[in-house]
């Protein structure tokens, strides 16, 4: 029985780990920040948002963390990718560059209303000078749903000229990320 269980579990990550997205598999709808030029236009032809997603799509070793990040961001390229053209930003190479580009935006992603893990996102027009939305993490399933859904609405009145001086999207409930239960199931001293 411990075998069984053993081996689906393997099975799940396994199968976690490979439905990642990686880095150089990232959706043809999403831009590099080297491509920023081109996304501009695109974003200013279709009378379209930009969103800068800031986050890491290079899988690591272990770690439910970085699974959560990965699902997060594709939920939302998913969900943002009609509305807006979606350009990725490299949490851990891509900021330098950004800072030279648009300094605003990527201010904008360490604000009070960007707080918490990433992905982040910041919606701005198509030349990235006036921001319409600042997504904080959104967690993979129905309540990161909710935010995006509020993100889109603020993007849509941004877009129609009805935009409010608010950015931030709520989060409505305090996020936290429960630590992996022990090993082997055992509880230590310091626990009981």
């Amino acid at each position: 029985m411990r075998f069984c269980v053993l081996l689906l579990t393997m099975l799940l990550v396994t199968s976690t780990a490979q439905s990642a997205v990686d880095i150089n598999k990232l959706p043809a709808t999403v831009r590099r920040i080297e491509r920023l030029k081109d996304a501009m236009n695109e974003a200013k032809q279709q009378k379209k948002a930009l969103l800068f997603v800031l986050s890491e799509i290079k899988k690591k070793e272990g770690g439910k963390g970085n699974t959560l990040v990965l699902e997060a961001t594709q939920q939302l390229f998913q969900k943002m990718r009609g509305q807006c053209v979606l350009i990725f930003v490299d949490f851990n190479t891509d900021r330098p560059r950004l800072t030279k580009q648009l300094p605003k935006v990527n201010a904008a992603f360490d604000s009070p209303e960007a707080k918490g893990p990433i992905p982040r996102a910041v919606a701005t027009d198509a030349a990235g000078e006036k921001i319409y939305a600042i997504i904080p993490y959104a967690p993979a399933g129905p309540f990161g749903e909710e935010m995006l859904k509020e993100a889109r609405q603020k993007i849509q009145d941004a877009l129609a000229g009805k935009a409010s001086n608010e950015v931030g999207v709520s989060s409505g409930k305090k996020i936290e990320i429960a630590p992996p239960p022990p090993m082997g199931g055992k509880k230590k001293k310091s626990d009981e």
